[in-house]
């Protein structure tokens, strides 16, 4: 089979590139014929983003063929399927699910908030349930979704309106949580294209319930979070419930931060005031 893999970049930036150096070696191998259509990256970045390298995989980037030649070159190209992550892009993203029969794995809210954050930040940061719409614009200042410019907050709207029109045309939505699968079917994509992959980690042996070891006293518990230290993904909060969990515990809690993003620099200045701490780069 023939597939287009279409994402923002072929640079190793995150998670997004974290799964396709994985899952691009094991769909060649499988004896799949790839190509990648992307906005950011070509060629000289693919080894950058697959464990097995890419000299022989054809990567169409707007940088070198501006959106029109990718769209064309996917179009001779002629693929079976396109697997789709995201653009910025959303007339390119259009464009290119319109080639062939599409299957688009959602890393993020994409269509489904202004912001693209799903979160209130006033009076408090908590999550938003809203179904995107219309209202959302009048949430949007009031309630801190997004920044302070009128003009950037209906440009992001219209672009979010047209990646969901997209995500609802498409053949088949992944999602990997049954979180993300209740909100898509919120916003209109149908059931039986909507389908939940869980996250495939080690079988964990499971205490039965009520047995919980608490440790002895003085003993350290060990807290691990590893992934983008960005203030949307709770670090700040993992730091400041560290000593209401030492005090449950009554034990001290040694907590490891594996990551890099725009937070890292506060949360390693927060750990240091509150308990014992490891900042860790991930490779």
């Amino acid at each position: 089979m023939k597939i287009a893999i279409v994402t923002h970049t072929t640079h190793h930036v995150g998670g997004l590139e974290t799964y396709l150096g994985h899952v691009v070696p094991a769909l060649r191998r499988a004896g799949h014929t790839l190509a990648i259509a992307c906005e950011h990256g070509g060629e000289d970045a693919w080894a950058s983003l697959t464990c097995e390298g890419g000299a022989t995989l054809p990567v169409y980037s707007v940088e070198q063929h501006g959106a029109n030649g990718v769209v064309e070159h996917v179009r001779r190209w002629c693929p079976d399927l396109v697997y789709a992550h995201g653009l910025g892009d959303p007339g390119l993203e259009e464009a290119l699910v319109g080639l062939a029969p599409t299957v688009f794995f959602l890393h993020g809210y994409h269509g489904s908030c202004i912001s693209g954050l799903k979160r209130f930040a006033w009076p408090s940061r908590h999550p938003c349930d809203r179904v995107f719409g219309p209202r959302c614009l009048v949430a949007y200042f009031p309630r801190r979704c997004g920044g302070l410019s009128p003009r950037t907050m209906f440009a992001d709207y219209r672009r979010q309106v047209r990646r969901l029109r997209t995500l609802r045309s498409c053949a088949a939505v992944v999602v990997h949580s049954a979180h993300m699968r209740r909100q898509y079917a919120r916003h209109g994509v149908t059931v039986e294209r909507l389908h939940h992959l869980p996250f495939m980690a080690p079988a964990l042996s499971q205490a039965p319930m009520g047995s919980e070891r608490r440790g002895r006293p003085g003993e350290t518990g060990r807290i691990t979070f590893a992934g983008r230290i960005e203030p949307n993904k709770g670090v700040d909060l993992l730091i400041s419930a560290a000593p209401l969990v030492a005090q449950g515990l009554s034990r001290p809690v040694h907590i490891v931060i594996a990551g890099e993003g725009g937070a890292r620099a506060a949360c390693g200045v927060a750990l240091t005031r509150q308990v014992r701490s490891d900042c860790v780069p991930l490779p």
